[in-house]
């Protein structure tokens, strides 16, 4: 199932993968002034190109290489002829991702397996015809993820970066989370004059601070434990 909302002309696309009512994941892309961040999971291809068929798309960028943010990638870039940049780690597994994303026959049932597209390295800096977004490498839920920053509204683009709940991240598929790294992005993070988040987890987040004090002490927590 997919469906959308917006804020400050901002569109999310809320992608649930459900079977007999369960939802058995969730993730959230986003468009921003004809930036589309993340293309949401293959399995829901079809509902994701009649949909976008109803807006203005230039360009997209990959917060990483997981499943459910390449997905519809290919259909995308087929259709509208789009721009794909994403970090240099995450190239191989979207250009080639049967050779280089493995996954299990769940996450296969789930999200579907992508399809190969062209795209370049991300520079420090993308621009629409509205705003510019700083590039900032946030490692941690995998070493090829990124955060956009748009400074002037205080938006951050933020990715996988926050979990869905603090205990999460030990479910997920991808359980490997770098603890240190992640501790150091969102370090990093708390740094940013931020009015907005919208992250693939949480959807759009009004109280970012409040976020983002709550999952440095979890990860300090962590941390902690393990040292």
């Amino acid at each position: 199932m997919l469906t959308t909302a917006e804020c400050s002309g901002v569109v999310q696309f809320w992608f649930q993968r459900k079977v007999l009512g369960y939802c058995l994941g969730q993730v959230k892309a986003f468009l921003v002034d004809g930036l589309l961040i993340d293309t949401g999971p293959s399995i829901l291809g079809r509902e994701m190109l009649d949909t976008c068929r109803g807006y203005h798309l230039e360009q997209i960028v990959n917060t990483h290489h997981h499943e459910e943010h390449i997905g519809n990638n290919a259909v995308l870039q087929r259709e509208f002829s789009l721009p794909i940049r994403a970090h240099r780690e995450a190239l191989p597994v979207i250009r080639q991702p049967q050779e280089n994303l493995r996954l299990s026959l769940y996450q296969r049932f789930v999200w579907g397996q992508p399809v190969m597209a062209k795209a370049r390295r991300i520079g420090n800096q993308i621009v629409t015809q509205q705003y510019s977004f700083r590039i900032i490498p946030t490692p941690g839920h995998s070493p090829d993820h990124i955060c956009l920053y748009e400074e002037k509204q205080g938006w951050l683009f933020a990715g996988d970066l926050f979990g869905d709940n603090q205990t999460s991240r030990d479910n997920q598929f991808y359980p490997a989370d770098n603890k240190a790294d992640l501790y150091n992005s969102l370090t990093k993070i708390a740094q940013l004059d931020l009015s907005l988040i919208f992250s693939a987890s949480l959807g759009m987040i009004t109280d970012p601070n409040q976020l983002i004090n709550r999952q440095l002490g979890f990860w300090k927590s962590r941390l902690e434990r393990t040292n």
